[in-house]
């Protein structure tokens, strides 16, 4: 300073300027936040800043649903530090998750500001993407109500999701009660394929693992947020892979048949998809060989059990011996079958006579007279035995001796023999002329004499020829 005198004084340093013309520096070390989230997160985002000369004043962030401040505001510049009057500030930071949107991405812009109010901007110094949506399961597999008895069927619960992330996976376990009672048969399985915003192709389990009858089958799904929906018992599967029961109580029939009719003892059972139908097979051979009658239901073979004693179609039959296969199916479609269970004999070809004996015009006063009258039979049951009866008038009008056996267990196809009248026989004809006639029978049948009558149906082909010889009696 100078006075009006001339005399001057000098004073140092009265006052100093701090100059700060250089801006902040912000340091991004976040490219992006590529973990879905379903919560904050917390202070875990990498952005540090610094000012080496006036040093750091406040910093704040804003957060947008498009890049470079685009689209909607999501939240407006808030505070990450202030009035530090540090140099660096390298602390994790945290942004209000609950202002940040699902389906889409959130764009993360910071500034700062040092103390000579420099300010820097930058524009997406990462993202964060959210979702606390749960993904979705659609059932349309309420249950799988046809019994199956082999791997390959395919089932029909989708997965879905909503909230941005994805699906992540999906898996199935299956427990032999509802509600993932009783046992777990298969821990959580991975369903393969599951990914993307939806998954809806049928998919398998493991047929193997799951228990005869029952099994309960829940699913859950996961998106890449973490979220998570489960569904019990979303559907059942019904397992039966035991072969159906045949119980063979017919060894065979011995009895050579004439005509329809006749029952047999064979049976079937299943005690887990019970029994669907049963069949029977007709053959000339054993081994299913020769076929007569191809596979034909047998009536009524449902349920647990079948235990009704059946026919076959008897007229089908040729005549000798035929053999019957059967084959029986449960719900599940397993099937067994027996060959040969039973065979039935069948014989309807009537015997035959053949009269040589045209008359005896001898008169007689005593027995011992042979006749040429002779017997076949042709159908395979052979004869059984031969009867004659004396009339004494023609077509057997004035019975002097009813039917009597003269010969029986004949067991073979011819009876060429010839043959008398008994002596005590010979002693009832009267003087005069008096009328033989025979009858022969097949197919010998076994019949209990204490019900006779309910039996008279058993009785086989018979043939009887009227007035083969005439005897003269003096």
């Amino acid at each position: 300073a100078v006075d009006v005198a001339g005399s001057t004084t000098t004073l140092n340093n009265v006052f100093y300027i701090k100059k700060d013309t250089t801006f902040p520096h912000i340091i991004d070390n976040q490219n992006g936040d590529d973990t879905w989230r379903i919560s904050a997160p917390g202070a875990v985002y990498n952005i540090d800043f610094s000012d080496d000369l006036s040093l750091l004043d406040y910093a704040q962030y804003a957060v947008y649903s498009g890049p470079n401040k685009t689209g909607n505001l999501l939240k407006n510049w808030t505070s990450i530090f202030t009035s530090t009057n540090v140099a660096n500030y390298t602390q994790n930071w945290d942004v209000d998750f609950n202002y940040l949107v699902e389906y889409s991405t959130n764009y993360v812009s910071v500034i700062v500001y040092d103390n000579a109010g420099n300010s820097k901007e930058l524009d997406d110094v990462f993202y964060i993407l959210k979702d606390t949506t749960s993904p979705t399961i659609t059932d349309n597999q309420t249950g799988d109500d046809v019994w199956r008895n082999s791997t390959g069927t395919t089932y029909d619960v989708d997965f879905s999701d909503t909230g941005g992330s994805d699906l992540d996976f999906a898996e199935y376990c299956v427990w032999t009660g509802p509600n993932q009672s009783g046992t777990q048969l298969v821990t959580w399985t991975d369903i393969s394929g599951v990914s993307g915003s939806s998954f809806t192709e049928d998919w398998q389990i493991n047929f193997g693992a799951c228990q005869e009858g029952y099994n309960y089958v829940s699913v859950r799904c996961n998106d890449l947020a973490g979220n998570t929906t489960s569904f019990i018992d979303a559907f059942y599967l019904k397992k039966d892979t035991i072969y159906p029961e045949i119980g063979d109580n017919q060894i065979g029939d011995d009895e050579w048949r004439n005509s329809g009719g006749t029952v047999y003892d064979v049976d079937f059972s299943d005690s887990g998809s019970e029994l669907n139908y049963g069949q029977y097979k007709i053959c000339s051979s054993t081994g299913q060989v020769g076929l007569i009658k191809d596979w034909t239901d047998i009536s009524g073979v449902t349920g647990s059990s079948f235990t009704s004693d059946w026919e076959i179609d008897f007229s089908t039959c040729p005549e000798g011996i035929s053999y019957v296969s059967v084959r029986v199916y449960d719900n599940a479609k397993n099937m067994s079958y027996l060959d040969d269970v039973f065979y039935v004999k069948k014989d309807t070809t009537p015997p035959t006579v053949t009269d040589n004996q045209s008359g005896d015009d001898v008169w007689r006063n005593a027995s011992g007279t042979t006749y040429d009258v002779d017997f076949y039979d042709t159908g395979g049951s052979n004869l059984d035995y031969v009867q004659y009866k004396v009339c004494s008038s023609t077509n057997q009008v004035g019975t002097i001796i009813d039917w009597y056996t003269f010969s029986s267990g004949i067991n073979s196809s011819s009876y060429t023999e010839e043959w008398s009248l008994s002596a005590s026989n010979f002693e009832l004809l009267t003087a005069g002329y008096n009328y033989a006639n025979v009858l022969c029978f097949s197919c010998k049948k076994r019949v209990d004499p204490l019900e006779a009558v309910s039996y008279t149906h058993l009785r086989a082909h018979e043939t009887s020829l009227h007035l083969v010889c005439r005897l003269l009696l003096e």
